[in-house]
């Protein structure tokens, strides 16, 4: 991802071939919003958007997204996502165990945990987000607060490891 003179635009490299698509352009009219981190899982792309836009659509802006589409034959278009995640999006709270609106103060990072859920944080929510089967019609969604996080809490990059033993350094 990168700004050229106000115009944000997003290129793909090919691992193999090491072929550089793009750029493909996207709307990002803020120098506080934009999307924050990538995942790719198969032929699918998933984006985490941090500090959503409130002010047009406070009830539902999108914060997880995947793309669908943008990469025309020569490479150049126009970005075109789907909501994930949104601010208005529902999951169950690992903690009281009842189905609530899913805290998401400055979304963050993005990773693909081992079992193909996507692990979203929420920095200033203080909440780890899991995304099981993004973007399906089975999608369901949970959280897990962070104790003992005031304020901003910070909350970056996290890592779900499939290791039942070990040690983890930090």
């Amino acid at each position: 991802l990168q700004n050229q003179d106000g115009n944000s635009t997003l290129s793909l490299i090919d691992p193999k071939t090491h072929v550089v698509t793009g750029p493909i352009h996207f709307a990002n009219a803020s120098a506080t919003r934009g999307y924050d981190d990538v995942v790719f899982e198969g032929n699918k792309v998933f984006l985490s958007y941090t500090n959503p836009a409130t002010d047009a659509n406070p009830n539902n802006a999108p914060t997880l997204v995947e793309l669908i589409g943008g990469e025309k034959a020569i490479g150049r278009g126009d970005l075109i996502t789907q909501p994930i995640l949104t601010t208005a999006s529902t999951g169950l709270n690992t903690v009281t165990g009842k189905t609530e609106t899913v805290p998401q103060t400055d979304p963050d990072s993005l990773k693909m945990a081992p079992n193909g859920d996507l692990i979203f944080s929420s920095a200033d929510g203080g909440v780890i987000i899991d995304i099981h089967h993004p973007g399906a019609k089975d999608q369901s969604v949970s959280f897990t607060p962070i104790k003992g996080l005031t304020g901003p809490a910070g909350l970056d990059d996290m890592i779900k490891t499939n290791a039942t033993s070990g040690t983890f350094y930090v």
